[in-house]
C-alpha cells in the first residue's frame, strides 16, 4: 500500500498566510482593546454614577439631620428663655406671697 503524499502548498501562500494572519491579528487585537477600553470607560461610569448617587443622598441626609439639629436648639433656647422667665417670675410671687403673710401676721397681732 502506498501512501499517499499531502499537496504542498506554494512558498509564496505561506507568505501570503502569514501576512494575512498577522494583519488580522492585529486587527483583532485593536478591535479588542478599542472595545476592552470602552467596556471598562461604562463599568467606570456606572460605578462613579452609583458613588455619585449615593454621596447626593448622604448630603441630603446630612442636610436634613443638620436643619433639625438647628430646630432643636432654637427650641431649646425659646424653652430656655421661658424657663428663666419662670424663674423670675416665681421668685417674684413667692416674696409677694411672703409680704402679705407678714402682713397678714401684722395685722392678726394687732387685732389681738
Amino acid at each position: 500500500m502506498t501512501r499517499r503524499r499531502r499537496p504542498r502548498s506554494p512558498d509564496c501562500l505561506n507568505v501570503f498566510n502569514s501576512e494575512f494572519v498577522n494583519k488580522m491579528r492585529i486587527e483583532i487585537l485593536d478591535i479588542i482593546r478599542n472595545e476592552v477600553a470602552g467596556i471598562i470607560k461604562d463599568l467606570i461610569c456606572k460605578e462613579f454614577r452609583a458613588v455619585r448617587d449615593n454621596i447626593s443622598e448622604l448630603e441630603k441626609s446630612v442636610k436634613y439631620v443638620g436643619d433639625k439639629y438647628d430646630d432643636i436648639v432654637k427650641s431649646l433656647s425659646i424653652a430656655t428663655e421661658d424657663t428663666n422667665y419662670l424663674k423670675t417670675e416665681n421668685s417674684s410671687l413667692r416674696s409677694d406671697l411672703k409680704d402679705m403673710q407678714k402682713k397678714d401676721l401684722d395685722n392678726g397681732a394687732r387685732f389681738c
